[in-house]
């Protein structure tokens, strides 16, 4: 036996049952990152920060969406081959920026989200 809640609306169809799950957003914000100036490869890192729950592989439970506004230094745009990847902890995580340019900084926003 199950146990849980279930709600139906006024059809008597369950609309939310045990097996439901949905996504919240529990998290939000900003940062940066900045390419180091020398170096073989330019990857920069954001200060870590800190999420509650979040362990290096429940990607099923816990995840981190990502977007820019782009590049804010005088170099100019964001390249084809610039990423951004987060790395994962226990309870935190940060970003991992690469370039082929260096001393970039990239700006950085966040939606931290539960299923």
């Amino acid at each position: 036996m199950t146990y849980g809640v279930e709600i139906k609306n006024a059809s008597n169809v369950a609309t939310i049952d045990v097996n439901s799950r949905r996504l919240n957003i529990v998290a939000q914000g900003t940062t940066s990152a900045t390419t180091p100036s020398s170096g073989s490869t330019y990857t920069g890192y954001s200060p870590y920060i800190t999420f509650t729950g979040m362990t290096a592989s429940n990607t099923d439970e816990f995840d981190v969406a990502v977007t820019s506004p782009g590049i804010d230094s005088s170099t100019g745009s964001t390249g084809q081959y610039d990423r951004v990847a987060v790395e994962r902890g226990t309870n935190q995580f940060r970003f991992a920026y690469t370039s082929f340019g260096n001393s970039r900084t990239l700006s950085i926003i966040y939606f931290c989200f539960r299923y």
